[in-house]
């Protein structure tokens, strides 16, 4: 029940901090028994492990395509054999390949 009025308020706020029951329970919060900057910690490694993650899905799906697998082959032989291009020959390449025509139909309806 929230008292509308602010006199009210701060009345109860007073004697809600003035009485003897603590607001806090540890028990309520297993995940700082170490400390918050423990806490935050873990929260900030978890985050970095995800976009991680995130990263080697991305490329393990880049891998799965045809071009980029051809791309990829087609690189490792070169360097292989010892050639090595220009990356900006390369790109210039890589922008003048057309990309895949889509091969879906319009369904009428």
């Amino acid at each position: 029940m929230k008292a509308k009025d602010p006199q009210t308020r701060r009345q109860r706020l007073l004697r809600f901090l003035q009485g003897g029951r603590p607001a806090w329970k540890d028990a309520d919060h297993p995940e700082l028994a170490n400390g918050a900057a423990a806490w935050v910690r873990t929260l900030r490694q978890e985050s970095e492990k995800r976009a991680l993650s995130t990263d080697k899905l991305e490329d393990n799906l880049e891998k799965q395509e045809p071009r980029v697998k051809a791309q990829i082959r087609k690189s490792s032989e070169e360097y292989r054999r010892g050639e090595k291009r220009d990356a900006g020959a390369f790109l210039t390449e890589l922008r003048r390949k057309p990309s895949r025509p889509n091969t879906k139909r319009k369904t009428q309806t």
